[in-house]
């Protein structure tokens, strides 16, 4: 019976990933349609293929250097080369893919913060080119002399705005890219911003005013937000975090029970699903959070 549910809990989780992963693909395909075919062709002709690789590891939440994958990768496959040597090749696998959605999540929750920073740096950005503007500057020259004063990750952000424009891509085209690798919306705006602006012309002060406000609005939504749910997140916390400390506390205190249900059948079946709830609910409260 708990082979049953073993089995039905991660075909159950096996057809929501791959529902999730056709949902974001096709929310993906629908953002890019608009300039993707030709910003990646001009990319490839000038960069070759591995700007295309290194784009798909930073919208992961990785590093854009080859060095700095390469080492974690090879981290990887050290660390469960030693755990296989010392428990078989199954250790070898298991060790493997935990590795990878340890720092697969560790990069999602970096490339959070960098999201989260971004957005607060942008809406001083946006004014900075919107005072330029102003004065007389045109909108590439006022998006260069404020990324200038412009502090990281934003400016970093910016570099490659300015890397695509020399090798050819629109300004709007680069803040629209930007915004698929670092999944900030607000660049999206400032594109679509800019890119209104070249079509048809005009003033986009006011596009911008509205934009700031908007962006800043938002801010203090969301850190109204934030505080409201802290005692809901210290319980989710709490929840999440019990099994686990029970467990561990188990296995110091009287460890010859959890290891005699691991060698017996039934108890090593009831062990592998009790992992599996519980990864579970950790997966649902921390995308509940994810959505606020």
């Amino acid at each position: 019976m708990v082979n049953l549910y073993l089995l039905l809990s991660l075909g159950i989780m096996a057809v929501a990933g791959v529902c999730y992963a056709l949902a974001a693909y096709v929310q993906k395909k629908q953002a890019t349609q608009e300039s993707h075919t030709t910003e990646l062709e001009t990319r490839v002709r000038h960069e070759g293929p591995q700007a295309y690789v290194i784009e798909k590891a930073q919208q992961m939440g990785f590093s854009q250097s080859w060095l700095k994958n390469g080492l974690l990768l090879l981290l990887i496959i050290s660390v469960s080369f030693i755990v296989g040597r010392m428990f078989g090749s199954l250790a070898f696998v298991i060790s493997f893919v935990t590795c990878l959605l340890i720092v697969t999540f560790l990069a999602r929750l970096r490339k959070a913060k960098m999201r989260l920073r971004l957005t607060q740096q942008l809406p001083s950005f946006i004014d900075q080119v919107h005072r330029r503007i102003k004065v007389g500057l045109t909108v590439p020259q006022a998006v260069d002399q404020s990324a200038k004063v412009t502090t990281s990750p934003l400016k970093d952000v910016l570099q490659r705005v300015n890397d695509r424009r020399a090798i050819g891509i629109e300004l709007q085209h680069a803040f629209i890219k930007e915004s698929q690798i670092t999944g900030v919306p607000a660049l999206r705006l400032l594109g679509s911003i800019f890119s209104i602006n070249t079509r048809y012309g005009g003033s986009i002060t006011d596009s911008l005013d509205s934009l700031v406000k908007l962006l800043r609005q938002q801010d203090l939504s969301r850190r109204e937000l934030k505080s409201i749910t802290g005692e809901t997140r210290i319980t989710a916390w709490v929840i999440g975090s019990a099994p686990v400390l029970v467990s561990a506390y188990m296995l110091t205190q009287n460890p010859e029970l959890l290891i005699n249900m691991w060698y017996s059948e039934t108890g090593r079946q009831a062990l592998l699903f009790g992992i599996v709830l519980q990864l579970s609910g950790i997966v649902v409260i921390w995308r509940m959070f994810r959505s606020l």
